[in-house]
């Protein structure tokens, strides 16, 4: 009932952990749930 009668815009969202090994570089978490693994390399 709040949603539609009071316009509203959340500010926060809840914190996301990602257990990998050391060797991956460049993964991030995106705060709207995909996966990106075009900038993602090995060591």
């Amino acid at each position: 009932m709040f949603k539609d009668q009071v316009p509203y815009t959340p500010i926060a969202h809840a914190n996301a952990f990602q257990l990998m090994t050391k060797d991956v570089k460049g993964y991030e978490i995106s705060p709207l749930g995909g996966h990106r693994f075009d900038s993602i390399s090995l060591d």
